[in-house]
């Protein structure tokens, strides 16, 4: 059964099942967010906003997956990665970056406890005792400014109340998956409160090397982390509140699962075992991520003003991910001249041996924002602010390669990336009740921009200075938004909005010179309807939105070697629209789905790429003014689904004095291609994956406990493929999702 006939059939039978059940009384429960810096009811906000609850994060989330878990969990969202459980890549819309270098910028920002997280390092800080999620879908030009042009994922952990409570959470499951998780707050004074959050999740390595010399069974796939937090809050007066917010993380993991063999020239994705590879680098290519963050938050209401103070420290101190990015080992010493003709252990490729890595030498962020806010002034409330962001990173490039036999050299230094970044921004909004049913929202922000950026270049032995390139780049910007609600009753909104937004210049050091990217702005409009129907029982948003993107940053990766270059494009269009559901038919039945559509379009007639380094069967007309490149001119962007769909359903019964629940919940991307030409080997498939859950709850709520199932059909499917030389020139390298997995879970709130 394809996976669209799935698809249709899972919807189908959820219907029927609803439609079976007897109808009773249920409403919904207001959504609060804070997607304008103010907590507000998500059907009052005039943006494109989606949530997950409580229940279904810790759904998704609930079984040692990181934050890759969230891809297509909600309507135009996807999230990959070629760095395990580091360096995740978030799209919105279509718009993303396909960069594995560590200073690589990406249009979607995220913001973790009212901090953004800049690096891609640093937005691998795991999701625990979170309260809220948030995707600010399209350009958010005016609230949060630099790098947002796609959107803003935004997480809030729980906070410290004069409440005492807490919760354990423990989980055990398959490949000896082990997760606890836990948080205690209360009083600790009159005036004074506390909250301790911590995290571990472990999991037992259980993918079998075969490769000649490096045979080892159970070599890796494993992790091991730790995290926690630490939250105090004074009330220091009635109008007076001051937050201290202290996160650290510690994690290792094996070496990346890069699996050669799995795209066949002109067939393309051809399965894989997951349990199998054929490492040559076992030794070296480990990762391990440590960081920590400080966050200091003052608030103060003046009466007719309040003022908001956010300072943020992020500081990235140990970060080494190295891999065997061909996946694959030389079989053997039979070569001609330096080219070996021996395949690969049970035919798993016959890459060459390359072991490539990224060294966090230095990293160090720092957030200031200040804003102040009208406190209720009738028809006319304001907010304006200042923001200040500096960081500074250095990044070692190492990387191996060899025509002769095992084992490698130590991996040589081979370049060196040193930036520094000092922005800042002025910004402010209005909002104008034009009549008691139309509201008028105005943002601007000014936007400086300065990066310094010194590459260091070495030769394969990394003792000879290779060139060494100072450059600095600079851009300023003004973007915003302007917003339209009118409210037709108290059930439904209807809202327009214009928006722009810009990500930075960038600079990128993978090849013999650095590559720059001068800034991207996009233009966007949006319309949609926010409703409740049915009684409350049903909550209905609807959106559907234009954009034009000008200068377009693309990563052009791969090719002859594991390189990333760094080009503009001329114009990107995308249109599409989303719809989010949650639906409670009666009392025992909570549905939440989602579905949006993604079309994407490069524009530009005169852009060319070079493809795969070994001969793919590639759909696109060659560059008739440059050799070896090929035309991506009406190309959809990399990594953009036309259609992501998610569905969870849930289903009570009272019993034994609690209730038992079942529920099951499912996500589909449509078919995406993984680079910007169009290949037939680097197109993906469309994908489908699902997980059940079955549990007890007990009567006051305080005990829960659950089986659950990850992947329950099994669904094999790449996430990232690797197109540069391989002298096999039929095989290539990738990676893939996650197995499936089960297990057992026990949760104890108080």
């Amino acid at each position: 059964m394809s996976n669209n006939r799935t698809l249709s059939t899972l919807f189908l039978s959820t219907l029927l099942c609803v439609l079976a059940l007897p109808a009773q009384a249920a409403v919904l429960e207001e959504i609060v967010v804070t997607a304008q810096k103010r907590a507000q009811n998500i059907q009052d906000v005039p943006i494109s906003v989606a949530t997950l609850s409580e229940e279904n994060f810790n759904v998704i989330m609930g079984s040692g997956v990181d934050v890759l878990a969230l891809t297509a969990r909600v309507p135009s969202l996807y999230v990959e990665t070629s760095n395990g459980r580091v360096a995740p890549r978030f799209y919105i819309r279509g718009l993303g970056n396909i960069s594995f270098d560590q200073n690589a910028s990406q249009p979607v920002s995220v913001v973790y406890d009212d901090m953004v997280l800049e690096n891609v390092s640093a937005k691998a800080f795991p999701l625990f005792d979170i309260e809220s999620v948030e995707i600010l879908r399209g350009p958010q030009g005016t609230l949060f400014g630099r790098n947002t042009p796609a959107g803003v994922v935004k997480f809030e952990s729980a906070r410290p109340t004069q409440e005492t409570e807490g919760y354990l959470d423990v989980s055990y499951g398959r490949y000896d998956f082990r997760n606890v998780e836990a948080a205690l707050g209360g009083a600790l004074g009159e005036s004074l409160s506390g909250r301790v959050s911590i995290l571990y999740n472990g999991r037992s390595h259980y993918i079998d090397n075969i490769a000649v010399g490096y045979e080892e069974n159970d070599a890796f796939g494993g992790f091991e982390e730790i995290a926690g937090r630490v939250q105090l809050q004074w009330d220091a007066s009635a109008a007076t509140s001051v937050l201290l917010n202290v996160g650290y993380h510690n994690m290792f993991h094996g070496p990346n699962g890069f699996l050669a063999g799995i795209f066949t020239k002109g067939e393309g994705f051809t399965g894989v075992d997951r349990e199998v590879v054929s490492h040559d680098s076992l030794e070296r290519a480990d990762s391990r991520l440590e960081q920590w963050n400080i966050i200091g938050t003052i608030t103060h209401d003046f009466g007719a003003v309040t003022m908001t103070s956010i300072s943020g420290y992020h500081n990235v101190f140990d970060h080494d991910n190295q891999g065997d990015v061909d996946g694959g080992s030389i079989g053997g010493p039979i070569f001609s001249g330096n080219v070996p003709f021996l395949r690969d252990v049970v035919g798993l490729g016959d890459n060459w041996a390359l072991e490539t890595g990224d060294i966090m030498a230095a990293h160090e962020q720092f957030t200031q924002e200040l804003r102040f806010a009208s406190n209720d002034w009738g028809r006319l409330d304001w907010l304006v602010g200042f923001y200040y962001f500096y960081e500074d990173i250095g990044v070692d490039q190492v990387s191996a390669a060899t025509f002769f036999a095992p084992p490698l050299p130590t991996p040589p230094l081979t370049a060196q990336q040193f930036q520094e970044t000092n922005a800042w921004a002025l910004f402010g909004s209005i909002d104008y009740d034009v009549t008691d049913r139309l509201l008028l929202q105005l943002g601007l922000r000014y936007s400086d921009d300065d990066k310094e950026h010194t590459a260091i270049y070495t030769e394969a032995n990394g003792d000879i200075d290779a060139g060494s390139y100072l450059t600095e780049v600079a851009d300023s910007e003004v973007t915003g938004d302007l917003s339209l609600t009118f409210s037709v009753n108290d059930e439904v909104n209807l809202y327009t909005r214009f928006s722009r937004g810009y990500r930075a210049p960038s600079v990128l050091a993978r090849n013999s010179v650095p590559d720059v990217g001068d800034s991207e702005t996009i233009w966007s409009i949006e319309g949609g309807i926010k409703s409740y129907l049915l009684g409350n029982r049903m909550r209905l948003n609807l959106s559907g939105y234009y954009y034009e993107m000008s200068d377009q940053q693309l990563a052009v990766i791969g090719g002859g070697f594991n390189t990333i270059g760094l080009i503009n494009a001329d114009k990107t269009i995308g249109h599409g629209f989303e719809a989010d559901l949650e639906f409670a038919p009666t009392e025992r039945v909570l549905i939440t789905a989602g579905l949006s559509l993604n079309e994407t379009e490069i524009s530009d007639p005169d852009l060319g790429v070079m493809i795969c380094g070994a001969a793919c069967t590639v759909l696109d007309e060659p560059n008739p003014d440059v050799a070896g490149e090929y035309l991506i001119d009406g190309n959809t962007l990399p990594n953009a689904p036309d259609w992501i769909g998610n569905l969870v359903f849930r289903y009570g019964q009272p019993a034994l004095g609690g209730e038992v629940y079942i529920l099951t919940d499912w996500f589909f991307r449509s078919e995406i291609s993984d680079k910007l030409y169009d290949s037939v080997e680097f197109t993906f498939d469309d994908r489908i994956e699902g997980g059940l859950r079955l549990g007890y709850i007990s009567g006051d709520a305080s005990w829960e406990v659950s089986a659950y199932g990850r992947n329950i059909t099994n669904e094999e499917a790449p996430v990232v493929g690797f197109d540069f030389l391989d002298y096999n020139s039929t095989t290539f390298t990738g990676t893939v999702n996650e197995p499936p997995t089960w297990g057992v879970q026990a949760r104890y709130s108080f």
